[in-house]
């Protein structure tokens, strides 16, 4: 007995160590054979995988802790374009990531077997918590095949949201209470001559436009001008999306943006059950009108409307940071932009009676000066703030395209020759901020910040004609030699989903 328990604790040893060779080997073995780009009939094969240093689960790893700008380490790494990623145990084991414009005008032709509102129904679902009913009521015919376009809840509502959001009466309307609303806090800055404030941009422009842009959409009665308390919470829930999507046990493992989500569905869930959006804009009105006629219920309500401040304020708040950031830290550019924005303003002046009498007895009067913008003209004659705009979003935009795929489909590199199988069943996503950077478009300095970069893509004249349509801030980029690069510039998606409030 004394030789048995002497050998013990190496046994136990010997045996842990056994168990995991062979759980070692088990993962091997899954990464090679579940991973692994798979051969196809005719030859035809999967795009180039790209093992991490942790078997499995090392991208999604990566991805939680870096975020976005891995996707920038592995393409300075590995310069192929186009990659599998194995992702288990989320996104049915393996990922694509593109990361060229070549192969983003590859996956046009494929658009039907590509579905965006797959994934939307399950972001509603894991971080907007949306019940069970609302989900079935969302996902019933939600990519169009069982009974064509239009009788889904979404495909209603993207079509609503785009004629809303082109250009005529509802879009001026908007755009005219987002910007009166920020014209008073501006006004408010230095009200009196030779007077100036201290301000941090970022918490200013964070703070004050979100106030002015929910006010615009949601109306007065928005949960953030009834709380503005929510403001921080919303910033708090948008920096935690990732975590909140991704990780188990978020009441503990994201608890911050736990949090916060639950103030900011607070905040949404009683602006919808006291009928608030009333006074709110065309776009709201007609959204809870959908929804209503589709059977969802108030609290639900609310929470979708959470989930539309996302697309409302998470990108347009940062750019217009960034914007003024690189406008300010830019004396030559600040310069050359008040010149061209003056020629945009109307200045007025007006009697205005103070108190007291003149020398000759009469009631003293003093000239106040008004100074109006004309927000058209803005976008048809400004063609350095237009560049200046488009070149912010290229150094600043992050945003990552996401598509579900449908059907097996085989996408070709028109540049290359290249051709790759995407399986079923997958992720695709196009990393934009890679693509921006890509130094075959935007040359050597496409590291840098240029706000003249774009002055061929606004093409605007310089023969003294006027301009009178309006460019789309979405249209591709063109370089100084005339050459259009499709699929370049890409901060608002593209295809029928980008972004309708571009």
């Amino acid at each position: 007995m004394a030789a048995v328990d002497h050998d013990g604790p190496d046994s136990i040893l010997a045996m842990i160590g056994v168990l995991f060779t062979v759980v070692a080997i088990l993962v091997i073995a899954i990464q090679h054979y579940v991973y692994f780009p798979t051969k196809l009939d005719s030859g035809r094969v999967e795009p180039p995988l790209l093992p991490s240093s942790i078997p499995v689960v090392g991208h999604l790893i990566n991805l939680l802790i870096y975020g976005k700008q891995y996707f920038m380490t592995l393409e300075q790494q590995h310069h192929q374009s186009l990659y599998a990623l194995p992702m288990w145990p989320i996104l049915n084991s393996r990922m694509y990531l593109i990361t060229s414009p070549d192969w983003v005008n590859a996956m046009k032709p494929t658009h039907k077997s590509l579905s965006f509102y797959t994934l939307i129904v399950r972001a509603l679902k894991i971080v907007f918590k949306l019940d069970e009913t609302t989900i079935n009521i969302i996902e019933r015919n939600v990519d169009g095949r069982t009974r064509g376009r239009g009788e889904n809840l979404f495909q209603e509502t993207h079509d609503m949201m785009h004629a809303t959001l082109a250009p005529g009466r509802h879009l001026d309307d908007l755009s005219l209470s987002m910007l009166n609303n920020m014209a008073s806090t501006v006004n408010g800055l230095a009200p009196n001559k030779g007077e100036s404030q201290v301000i941090g941009l970022w918490s200013w422009i964070r703070h004050h436009f979100t106030l002015a842009s929910a006010t615009a959409v949601y109306g007065p009665h928005n949960p953030f001008s009834k709380n503005p308390d929510l403001i921080a919470d919303f910033w708090t829930l948008d920096e935690n999306l990732i975590s909140l999507m991704l990780l188990p046990w978020t009441w503990l493992t994201a608890r911050r943006g736990y949090l916060a989500r639950r103030r900011v569905f607070d905040g949404f869930v009683e602006y919808a059950e006291k009928g608030h959006y009333a006074d709110a804009s065309q776009l709201i009105r007609s959204r809870v009108a959908l929804n209503s006629r589709y059977g969802v219920a108030k609290r639900m309500d609310g929470q979708l409307e959470s989930s539309m401040a996302f697309g409302l304020l998470a990108n347009t708040i940062p750019a217009s940071f960034w914007m003024l950031s690189y406008i300010l830290a830019d004396p030559k550019l600040l310069a050359a932009l008040r010149v061209e924005i003056g020629q945009c303003v109307r200045v007025e002046e007006r009697e205005q009676d103070q108190e007291g009498e003149d020398d000759c007895g009469g009631k003293k009067t003093k000239l106040k000066t008004k100074h109006i913008i004309n927000a058209t003209k803005l976008k048809t004659h400004c063609p350095l703030l237009a560049s200046t705009f488009r070149e912010t979003l290229r150094v600043t935009a992050s945003v990552i395209v996401n598509r579900w795929i449908l059907d097996d489909v085989e996408v070709m590199n028109q540049v290359t020759g290249k051709a790759f199988v995407l399986r079923k069943g997958s992720l695709v996503q196009t990393a934009t901020h890679v693509i921006h950077a890509d130094r075959s478009v935007y040359g050597d300095d496409a590291d840098l910040f240029d706000a003249r970069r774009f002055m061929s893509t606004v093409g605007y004249r310089h023969d003294g004609e006027e301009r009178t349509k309006i460019l789309d801030p979405a249209g591709p980029f063109r370089d100084i030699e005339g050459n259009v690069h499709h699929g370049s510039f890409r901060p608002f998606g593209s295809g029928k989903h980008i972004c309708p409030g571009r």
